[in-house]
């Protein structure tokens, strides 16, 4: 796993402690450079009263809507080159790889439509017992017998979610979940620098929330630009779940055409990366990985659906 958690401490023992228990908490694999704290859940109950939010947002110019009210834009089928010479160990070999033409949310999910789905299939665990989402201070909760995103965080990204989650979600509405080529292909927009806008790590600060600007705070969707095919909050703000169980050796192995990611594995790929993490985290090439069932404040989704 290659994300990172810096764990806030003075002294030595204290950093030592502070980062076992937040990888415990999180779920990850030991990390290997610099680390973020994850936020924690929140634990005590909601106080009761009112009533969810619309989730629907007006698909705009080359949108369409998905099933769930959100807009969709449509990515053209092509190649692209996927992984990087200068990266992490897991980005190696850079490959070429073929992609058919799909749709993606143009946002990631928020907390308002997931509260909307918690509500039609009333239930937090999917038909195997696996929980879908945690409860953070910008998620979503229960008031009385409805799900609502926490005051004021109807737009904020869905956090907290599962990768069960996000698949449940998913599948309510006739979608799925990206897989790990097509997000990066869509991330890069046609690029082949190291973030869709370019190379220039100084002007990261406009186009991605990152550690630098965020503040440690999580911001609404679609507050920085989208990139070149229309799609915002790809890079930063949450890390985003994939269809692909990870395996840092996959991309030696990867086929060219529509790969699909390996067998079943321990952890499920995440790429985006969040908030919390370097510029080096929020590259396009960049992959992470976390155990489905993990729970975690930096974690959200997005979804992918056949082209029309």
């Amino acid at each position: 796993m290659r994300e990172e958690r810096q764990a806030r401490a003075v002294g030595l023992v204290v950093v030592v402690i502070a980062a076992a228990v937040v990888l415990q908490a999180c779920g990850k694999k030991p990390p290997a450079g610099d680390k973020t704290e994850s936020p924690k859940p929140v634990t005590t109950a909601p106080a009761a009263g009112g009533a969810a939010p619309k989730t629907a947002t007006p698909a705009g110019p080359g949108q369409t809507m998905g099933k769930d009210g959100a807009p969709m834009v449509e990515i053209p089928a092509g190649e692209f080159v996927m992984g990087s010479d200068s990266g992490e160990p897991d980005e190696r070999p850079v490959h070429r790889v073929k992609l058919k033409a799909f749709r993606l949310d143009v946002y990631p999910v928020t907390n308002a439509q997931f509260a909307a789905f918690l509500d039609e299939i009333k239930s937090s665990r999917d038909d195997d017992g696996h929980l879908l989402v945690w409860t953070f201070r910008r998620g979503v909760h229960k008031v009385g017998s409805r799900w609502e995103p926490q005051k004021d965080c109807d737009r904020y990204p869905a956090i907290g979610v599962t990768w069960h989650g996000a698949a449940a979600y998913a599948k309510h509405y006739g979608e799925r979940l990206p897989t790990e080529a097509e997000w990066e292909y869509a991330c890069r927009a046609g690029s082949k620098t190291t973030w869709s806008f370019g190379s220039e790590v100084g002007r990261l600060v406009d186009f991605v929330w990152f550690r630098k600007n965020a503040g440690d705070e999580i911001h609404p969707v679609g507050e920085k630009p989208a990139n070149a095919w229309g799609i915002w909050d790809m890079p930063g703000s949450v890390w985003e779940w994939c269809s692909d169980w990870y395996d840092e050796d996959y991309y030696s192995m990867s086929q060219i055409t529509n790969p699909k990611g390996p067998s079943a594995r321990s952890y499920r790929v995440l790429r985006g990366g969040s908030r919390l993490n370097s510029a080096a985290k929020v590259r396009s090439a960049n992959r992470g990985a976390s155990p489905p069932d993990d729970k975690d404040g930096t974690i959200g989704f997005r979804c992918a659906a056949r082209a029309e």
